[in-house]
């Protein structure tokens, strides 16, 4: 009994070791930033710049607009006692950061990865370097020329729902080019015409549209950082919802994919070659 007591004592101790060196490498480290940068004045000791964000989130977004015209280069923001960023603008800064190879950033990328996987998006190292050579046909000039009608077509499905609009009328230039953006990832990537500019409901646009906004407040949010509170939470629960609708959609497309490869082999009649038909023959070849 003394004995497991004693080697607990120890575990506890190494444990409280560990987690004070690591406080303590992370507060030196904040340290060491906040002397090469600035930081904006309005940082709370608790909550950071996070006290600024408003309802929506639109507080700290307007003071990074008005951040970006006096710091020229680069500055400081403090997401909460521990956690800050290094805000970039310059282009020679963002040119150094780009060009290194360091390992993302976890805060956010681990939100998405429930819903995006450990693709090319969210992966980093051999793995992120492994599958941007998968898709390295598809950067091809003969195979991107044919996206750039698909681009122009997406494109005029938005012109045309402008010019419906009445005299005076305002608009969110953001939601309609987020949706432009998606119709034509989702012909150049999938060959999927979803129509999703000119339909007034789509599942899965919902559900895309719904996690995106979920994953930001998820950000912003210090308590729902947590993946157990997360899961137990209604925003929580709304987040898993929609991903299993998207990863739904998507194992369809996938197998209906399959199956048209399959169909093209068989009778020799090609169509234009997108995302998903280089990684499906890239996995054919690999397997």
């Amino acid at each position: 009994m003394i004995t497991l007591t004693w080697v607990a004592t120890v575990v506890i101790a190494v444990l409280v070791v560990k987690v004070t060196i690591s406080l303590w490498n992370t507060v030196r480290r904040n340290q060491e930033i906040a002397k090469e940068f600035p930081v904006p004045p309005g940082s709370h000791w608790l909550l950071g710049h996070m006290v600024l964000l408003g309802d929506e989130g639109e507080g700290l977004m307007l003071k990074f607009m008005e951040w970006s015209k006096i710091y020229k280069y680069a500055h400081v923001t403090r997401m909460g006692p521990l956690l800050q960023h290094c805000t970039v603008y310059h282009h020679d800064y963002v040119k150094a950061v780009m060009s290194r190879a360091d390992r993302k950033d976890d805060y956010v990328y681990s939100f998405l990865r429930p819903w995006l996987g450990d693709g090319l998006l969210t992966s980093a190292g051999p793995k992120w370097f492994r599958n941007r050579r998968l898709l390295t046909p598809g950067f091809h000039f003969e195979i991107l020329k044919p996206y750039v009608r698909l681009f122009s077509q997406s494109t005029n499905v938005m012109l045309n729902n402008w010019e419906e609009l009445k005299s005076g009328s305002s608009i969110d230039v953001f939601h309609h080019t987020s949706l432009m953006t998606l119709d034509s990832m989702l012909k150049c990537a999938l060959s999927q015409h979803t129509d999703c500019q000119t339909r007034k409901t789509n599942d899965y646009i919902a559900a895309v549209f719904e996690l995106t906004d979920l994953t930001m407040k998820r950000a912003r949010t210090l308590l729902l950082r947590s993946d157990l509170i997360y899961a137990l939470s209604a925003d929580g629960k709304r987040y898993r919802k929609a991903c299993n609708m998207v990863h739904e959609y998507a194992k369809r497309i996938i197998v209906e994919r399959r199956e048209a490869l399959d169909h093209e082999d068989a009778t020799n009649k090609k169509k234009n070659i997108d995302f998903l038909d280089i990684l499906l023959k890239a996995r054919v070849r690999k397997f």
